[in-house]
């Protein structure tokens, strides 16, 4: 049976909440976000707080929708080369 539970350590949460922080560091929509401690109910409370008014219609600039579905599938086999088992993920 595959569990679908996943657990971050620590040091991963650090190493993410340290380049969260400073990916976004410069960005104006978040800066009352920042800095994300590396708690995990620091992160979790992070991103259920996270802004969620923003929409982006891709049906506009169909580069867009390009750009969002090749991050997409570079997200998926990163994760894929990381030893990560995706199940029923595709495009949007």
């Amino acid at each position: 049976m595959v569990s679908s539970h996943s657990e971050i350590t620590p040091r991963e949460a650090s190493a993410l909440v340290e380049h969260i922080n400073e990916a976004l560091s410069s960005c104006s929509d978040v800066k009352n976000m920042l800095p994300i401690d590396s708690t995990p109910e620091s992160i979790v409370s992070a991103i259920h707080n996270g802004d969620q008014d923003i929409t982006v219609n891709f049906k506009d600039d169909k580069s867009k929708r390009f750009r969002m579905l090749e991050n997409h599938f570079l997200c998926l086999d990163a994760a894929r080369r990381m030893g990560c088992i995706t199940v029923n993920i595709g495009p949007l």
